[in-house]
């Protein structure tokens, strides 16, 4: 908020909700695309989803008991992502 001092935390909040329901329907969902310029993700086959101009690294993964999971591994704002 200090870099962007017309985001009230409000609109911060909003932000953050949206990204987080962005993110629920990876539980639901495959076949994002894999990830394209961050070599550590592509090294890893890690996924990638943009919201809110974030980039999110994530994988579905079996937890113990079977279940399918999302496992978000990185995020990075799209002004840093290279």
């Amino acid at each position: 908020m200090r870099n962007h001092p017309s985001l009230s935390e409000e609109t911060v909040l909003k932000k953050a909700d949206r990204m987080f329901k962005g993110l629920q329907i990876l539980s639901l969902t495959q076949g994002f695309s894999e990830a394209r310029l961050h070599q550590e993700w592509r090294d890893n086959d890690w996924r990638e989803l943009v919201i809110e101009d974030f980039h999110f690294a994530f994988e579905v993964v079996d937890n113990v008991n079977g279940e399918r999971i999302v496992v978000v591994r990185d995020a990075i704002h799209s002004l840093l992502y290279h």
